[in-house]
């Protein structure tokens, strides 16, 4: 289980991976993005292990991330391919492709 400061000291790496991405010029967008990348990884590790230090994360842990990614990523093809569904069925009947 991570602590509030183990937390804090993951918040900080985090700060820290983007200073040195700002440092060495990468563009705004994929300051955003891999900020966003980053912040959602560590999520994920605090949710779903036991680790007590970002130094303990392992391939296998890699692994059971990119499988999360995978299944959220199949979740949500699902739910388009449902809403896309849901639309066909109800477009008005004068409608034409």
């Amino acid at each position: 289980m991570w602590t509030e400061n183990q937390k804090q000291k993951l918040e900080l790496l985090r700060g820290r991976f983007i200073e040195y991405l700002t440092a060495v010029n990468y563009s705004p967008a994929t300051l955003v993005n891999y900020s966003r990348d980053a912040r959602v990884f560590l999520d994920w590790l605090v949710e779903n292990t036991a680790l007590n230090s970002i130094a303990d994360v392992t391939a296998a842990h890699l692994s059971q991330y990119q499988i999360s990614l995978y299944r959220l990523e199949t979740e949500d093809e699902k739910t388009d391919e449902r809403s896309r569904g849901f639309h066909r069925e109800h477009r008005p009947t004068n409608w034409r492709r």
